[in-house]
């Protein structure tokens, strides 16, 4: 018996390591509400390294794919992550949480006129000169202390509010090149989140919000070139931030900077 066992536990490592190094490939359709398929939709996702690769001596845990539907609203991945995106400038963004094993997806996009937010340029808004914030410009009530910080990528900007007994919680506004997208683990952990797209002026960029499953919330506003969030706050300090982001100017100046 002791022999068999050993043996069979041999043939599963043999398995396990001759098992190739590649994931499993994701299909799938994407059509409007009206099921019309949907062309030149932006499709990306962060698949994870089955085996360890560096790059300039970093260890790397995921390679990013990207595609686009077809005519025919029809795409492929050869391999993807647990966390899907789906994106078209006049389109309502979609984030897809799957499994790995997923192989097979449809999804319905919705047209972004009727949802997207309209952020007014900081030029068009009485007193914008008085805000604080890179590229998305805050009006502060004296309850909200920040603090300017600069480092070598981007500064950024560190706001504060005292949820009771000197414990404070932030809220992040910073420039230059950024991710739109939240830490997927953020997603992950998320019972709920819901999208959509804004525009100001010339520039378009995207709204992701949620909950996460121990009640904390988060929101992320943000373009390619900056963002303003909180990740994790009591409803206490969200309520507060959320007023200021609902508020917030566009500087369209400090993108020539």
């Amino acid at each position: 018996m002791k022999n068999i066992v050993k043996l069979a536990s041999f043939a599963l490592l043999i398995c396990w390591l001759s098992a190739p190094a590649y994931g499993v490939e994701l299909k799938g359709v994407v059509k409007s509400e009206k099921g019309d398929p949907l062309a030149d939709v932006q499709i990306l996702t962060n698949a994870p390294l089955r085996e360890g690769k560096k790059f300039l001596g970093m260890q790397m845990t995921y390679k990013q794919l990207e595609t686009t539907t077809d005519k025919n609203g029809l795409f492929k991945l050869p391999d993807h992550g647990r966390v899907v995106y789906f994106k078209r400038q006049d389109l309502n963004p979609i984030t897809k949480i799957l499994e790995l094993s997923d192989i097979q997806v449809e999804i319905v996009m919705q047209d972004a006129s009727s949802t997207t937010w309209k952020i007014p340029t900081c030029s068009t808004v009485p007193g914008a000169s008085k805000r604080v914030g890179i590229v998305f410009k805050v009006a502060l009530p004296d309850n909200v202390p920040f603090q300017k910080r600069a480092s070598v990528d981007s500064d950024e900007y560190l706001f504060g509010f005292d949820t009771g007994g000197g414990k404070f919680e932030v809220m992040v506004n910073w420039g230059g090149s950024t991710s739109i997208e939240p830490p997927e683990d953020v997603l992950l952990s998320s019972k709920e989140f819901s999208e959509r797209s804004w525009r100001s002026g010339n520039t378009i960029g995207y709204e992701i919000r949620g909950v996460k499953s121990d009640g904390k919330l988060w929101r992320r506003v943000s373009f390619r070139w900056g963002a303003i969030a909180y990740q994790g706050n009591s409803e206490k300090s969200a309520r507060v931030f959320d007023k200021l982001i609902d508020s917030v100017c566009f500087d369209e100046s400090s993108l020539d900077k």
